[in-house]
């Protein structure tokens, strides 16, 4: 199997090809709904009818009658396609009030959250070179570094099932290079290793701490588990 990633700007969606109005196939829709999942880490909020309903990162609010009109399927056939998603493990739906929520777990490995994290910590060093004594200036940058580390931290303590030994785990984190650049490899090797047999046995009992795991550079380990996005109804 083929590993690595290609851009594919939301932006096709405006292309002539992409708007010919047309039946779509089951992978033209499958990457339809991963475009139109909210890629943004801050929640937005879905105004239906008179209710206001939030849509987080990786879903979409959208009804059944809506996708079907939109890649021009029956009801019956845009419910079966989900239904076969489901079951493929890549989608979980919700009924919401006049709608329906669609989430894509493992979200991050088809939107990865490193442009927004470097948006976030540009942000921070900016304000703080504002603020910043001309003679404050190497203290500054050795700030924006950890503050950098930190907040990638706090991705990696979100997704890593095993929450012991929080201090370990971030002093193991900050000898990382780069974490920018590999924090999406580490996020997908976790969500995919949670699926694997050891992780998943007598309730994760064999999983291990976050710093070991952190300073063997497990994120590297093969697992037997493919990759694979779920989604889940509340888009």
């Amino acid at each position: 199997m083929h590993r690595g990633y290609i851009k594919l700007w939301r932006k096709i969606q405006d292309n002539p090809l992409w708007k010919e109005r047309r039946k779509f196939s089951k992978a033209e829709a499958w990457i339809d709904i991963i475009m139109e999942a909210q890629h943004s880490p801050e929640p937005d909020q879905v105004l239906i009818g008179n209710t206001m309903i939030i849509c987080n990162r990786g879903e979409c609010i959208k009804s059944l009658e809506t996708w079907s009109k939109r890649w021009g399927w029956t009801k019956s056939a845009t419910r079966r396609f989900f239904n076969l998603l489901k079951n493929m493990g890549n989608i979980d739906t919700e009924s919401v009030t006049v709608t329906t929520r669609i989430k894509v777990i493992n979200y991050n490995t088809y939107c990865a959250l490193r442009n927004a994290d470097e948006t976030q910590v540009k942000r921070k060093r900016n304000a703080s070179e504002t603020q910043a004594a001309p003679d404050n200036n190497d203290k500054n940058v050795n700030n924006d570094k950890n503050n950098t580390n930190g907040d990638f931290f706090d991705h990696f303590w979100r997704s890593y099932p095993k929450k012991v030994g929080k201090q370990a785990a971030l002093k193991a984190f900050k000898k990382i290079k780069n974490p920018s650049k590999l924090l999406p490899d580490i996020l997908t090797a976790i969500e995919n290793q949670k699926k694997s047999d050891q992780w998943k046995t007598e309730n994760g009992r064999y999983i291990p701490n976050p710093a070991t795991w952190l300073n063997r550079g497990q994120w590297e380990d093969e697992t037997t588990v493919q990759t694979c996005t779920r989604i889940n109804w509340n888009e």
